[in-house]
């Protein structure tokens, strides 16, 4: 079951003990992706998580500031290339 939520203001994104799912967002983010607004998103307890999401959609999340991983005990990686993809992600730190 797939479902779809378009939330285009979300600037707070929190996915907590979310077990039975492998993967948040799709590998391709859609043409008008409804997150492009978020600044901070935490991911903790998420058992089953293999990966957060693909370098395409990471590149949407153009307004992230804040990333928070933890307590996820299957995840391989972050971000998840497409086949032998050159993508790069850019991680700026503010001080």
């Amino acid at each position: 079951m797939c479902l779809q939520v378009e939330i285009p203001n979300l600037e707070n994104l929190n996915l907590i003990s979310m077990n039975k799912i492998q993967k948040i967002w799709s590998d391709q983010p859609p043409s008008n992706f409804c997150f492009q607004n978020l600044i901070k998103l935490v991911v903790d307890d998420c058992d089953n998580l293999r990966y957060l999401c693909s370098m395409s959609v990471a590149s949407s999340l153009r307004k992230l500031k804040g990333l928070f991983v933890s307590k996820c005990k299957m995840m391989e990686k972050i971000f998840s290339t497409e086949g032998n993809s050159a993508d790069k992600v850019c991680i700026g730190v503010n001080k």
